[in-house]
């Protein structure tokens, strides 16, 4: 869910570089292995093969990125009010003041 939600507030395009940089802050570090996640970047890459996340090289002001998107199951399996909630929980809001930005989503809305 965290990174869904991330890529999604990113306009479905997350820098795989912002994904780990965010994911450190959290305590969750790519090179070492998570109590609950285990090895974060073989979890990832799981994610890419099972088709929730995609990842693509993009040339950027930045160089060449790699950019994380949402993934065909997730856009068919993933529920957007959880990720609404989600998102609303983090920043101790209610989900109502999101609605607009989930708006944008191209999947199916759910939002209730």
């Amino acid at each position: 869910t965290i990174i869904l939600s991330m890529i999604h507030m990113a306009n479905n395009a997350l820098d795989e570089k912002d994904l780990w940089e965010t994911l450190k802050i959290l305590g969750i570090d790519r090179t070492e292995s998570h109590v609950d996640f285990g090895e974060t970047e073989k979890l990832l890459n799981e994610f890419v093969k099972q088709t929730y996340i995609e990842k693509q090289k993009v040339t950027t002001t930045n160089g060449l990125v790699v950019q994380l998107k949402w993934g065909m199951r997730a856009y068919h399996e993933v529920r957007m009010s959880d990720i609404l909630q989600f998102v609303a929980s983090i920043y101790d809001v209610d989900k109502d003041i999101w609605k607009k930005q989930f708006s944008s989503h191209d999947g199916a809305m759910d939002i209730s």
